[in-house]
């Protein structure tokens, strides 16, 4: 997968969960948290992807070391 096709993903994704996480509502307060969710909710998409297509490339990762890492990382 190529770069600009996983940003159009990533993109797509924000927009068009932003507009189902927040319209619905109606609600200015919920406005903030909703675009708040639809990004991350993206961006985890596009992580799993990345790690999808990295491990295909390499032969495998080490998701342990990967999550240990990120624990580490966490309690710092």
């Amino acid at each position: 997968m190529s770069k600009p096709l996983l940003q159009v993903i990533i993109a797509s994704l924000n927009a068009g969960l932003g507009v189902l996480l927040v319209v619905p509502f109606h609600r200015p307060g919920f406005v903030a948290a909703g675009l708040a969710l639809a990004y991350s909710l993206a961006y985890l998409v596009g992580v799993y992807i990345s790690l999808r297509w990295l491990a295909r490339r390499l032969g495998g990762i080490d998701m342990d070391a990967i999550v240990r890492h990120l624990i580490r990382l966490s309690v710092a």
